[in-house]
């Protein structure tokens, strides 16, 4: 157990040997005087993994490095709450590169507000322009109007009303704000708010950070962007360049079907028609006009 940290760090890799060196880097080079260390998980990687690593981190003593035999997907990050007694835990993907002072901003924020759970980066481009991630926790009524149907209904009928609710359209980012579901590319989480794991081994991939988000704000918490914390996200997406589209879809489909069944038990039996109708819609839209719309 390592005591005295103000935070912890886990970066999760799978298959980006290429790329997550550079996430290590920014960490380095950004944190300050922040007391840190880092874990990073190898998902049972085929690229090498650790491999080519550059020396110095694995010589450095804040950084430590774990490899699973077993590719497990998210739940890789659970191991955190093992390894570390750190008041917060931060998730960083590979393809995230910490701008300076960002650790620092956030770590304030959390020690000002012990009601938030988490607080997220303000994510960005190469370019420096906003990546627009953030989402509602998906309720059956917001899933239905994710569907063609329901998106039909919305756009033509209700003026995009639930379009717009569900992706923040009218977020600031240029101001704190109280968000339901951000990315997880830079998220500190209280680890006192967490429970008993930070993502639910029932799901792989997709799905589980909502399941995350649900549950902090079950708990009472709230979750937040913090502006002045910037972070350029690269979205080098290693999954969708490894794994493939049929892949994904099947595992964001399971994905679905495992968060409503255990937040919305009593929603299952009209979700699960909803779901059908909405496979059904999706497959020959792509059959007939190639494409299928956007949740």
């Amino acid at each position: 157990m390592k005591r005295g940290i103000d935070i912890s760090i886990v970066v999760s890799c799978w298959n980006s040997a290429d790329i997550f060196g550079e996430a290590l880097k920014s960490i380095v080079a950004t944190a300050g005087n922040l007391n840190f260390d880092v874990t990073v998980i190898d998902d049972a990687s085929t690229d090498g993994g650790f491999a080519h690593l550059d020396a110095k981190f694995k010589n450095d003593p804040r950084f430590s490095f774990v490899r699973n035999e077993v590719n497990v997907g998210q739940s890789a990050f659970n191991i955190m709450l093992e390894r570390t007694q750190a008041k917060y835990i931060v998730t960083l993907d590979t393809d995230a590169r910490l701008q300076p002072n960002a650790l620092q901003e956030l770590f304030a924020f959390m020690e000002a507000h012990p009601e938030a759970g988490a607080a997220t980066a303000n994510l960005l481009y190469p370019d420096g322009s906003v990546q627009f991630y953030y989402r509602r926790i998906l309720t059956p009524t917001l899933y239905f109007f994710t569907t063609p149907i329901g998106r039909f209904f919305d756009k033509y009928f209700l003026g995009l009303r639930y379009y717009k609710r569900y992706h923040y359209a009218d977020l600031d980012v240029s101001r704190v704000s109280e968000l339901e579901q951000p990315p997880i590319a830079c998220l500190m989480l209280r680890r006192g708010a967490i429970g008993s794991y930070i993502y639910d081994p029932d799901f792989l991939l997709y799905m589980a950070d909502v399941d995350l988000c649900k549950r902090l704000y079950d708990r009472g918490y709230k979750i937040y962007l913090v502006p002045e914390a910037r972070v350029v996200h690269l979205r080098a997406v290693s999954s969708s360049k490894k794994r493939g589209n049929a892949w994904l879809g099947r595992e964001l489909n399971r994905g679905i079907l495992r968060y409503f069944k255990k937040q919305y038990p009593s929603s299952i039996p009209l979700t699960y028609a909803v779901f059908l109708l909405d496979r059904l819609l999706r497959t020959f839209l792509l059959r007939t006009v190639g494409r299928e719309p956007m949740r």
